[in-house]
């Protein structure tokens, strides 16, 4: 089984205290933990993500793709600092209902809502439960801006109470992952809320406190992996 793990921020992987190899493929760096498992920044918003999960498909061939990053909020009922596990993704800021074919958010010929795998989100779950952190199960929406109080106004569906995080990239690599029949998870880490006054601020201040979730997160699950693989390597 062949992870590929898609991060927006450049952690310090060398902190993770795990062993990796770096290796340059289509002019793009990627992060090798062992075979099973391959790291690629996606840069921020749609295109860079679907160009860096296309490229990470083509090079390695992962058979499972997992998104980690951060996000903002607009439901009053998610927490900063909040992990958002999602069960589905889609867009928050496409219009085509000119034709009643297609609903709101829905690009054509696709379809609205792009499922996360059931059985990794209950993995996820458990995994991340375990080390104190408090994890949601809500739809991940993903718009090319970043949300405010003064902009909210401008997408579809925002308000829904079923929303648990809203991003840049993780509905266009579960976009792409689809088209090739890959299972896919995004993990959305909650780095402010437009119910707070200066949730246009709440990002850069919460920055720190996002990189250490994050590097819990992503050696949580490296560590996991890394202990199926040695498992199953055993019983060979």
């Amino acid at each position: 089984m062949k992870y590929g793990i898609i991060v927006a921020m450049n952690y310090e992987l060398a902190s993770l205290g795990i062993p990796y190899q770096t290796i340059e493929k289509s002019h793009q760096t990627y992060y090798l933990f062992n075979d099973d498992i391959v790291l690629i920044y996606s840069g921020i918003g749609k295109v860079n993500a679907s160009y860096k999960t296309s490229l990470l498909i083509n090079d390695f061939h992962p058979d499972h793709i997992i998104n980690l990053g951060s996000a903002g909020c607009t439901n009053s009922n998610v927490a900063l600092l909040d992990i958002n596990i999602a069960d589905k993704c889609q867009y928050g800021d496409v219009d085509v209902t000119c034709d009643p074919k297609y609903a709101i958010n829905q690009i054509p010929y696709e379809p609205k809502w792009f499922f996360n795998d059931l059985q990794m989100i209950n993995f996820l779950t458990k995994l991340l439960s375990e080390k104190n952190l408090h994890v949601i199960c809500k739809t991940a929406i993903t718009v090319d801006s970043f949300v405010t109080k003064n902009n909210v106004h401008l997408f579809h569906e925002l308000a829904n109470h079923e929303v648990g995080s809203v991003d840049m990239e993780s509905c266009a690599i579960a976009q792409v992952c689809h088209h090739h029949q890959i299972p896919y998870n995004c993990i959305k880490i909650i780095s402010d809320n437009i119910h707070h006054p200066i949730n246009h601020t709440e990002f850069e201040m919460n920055m720190s406190k996002i990189a250490k979730i994050s590097k819990t997160i992503l050696l949580t699950i490296l560590n996991s992996i890394l202990t199926i693989h040695n498992t199953s390597t055993n019983k060979n």
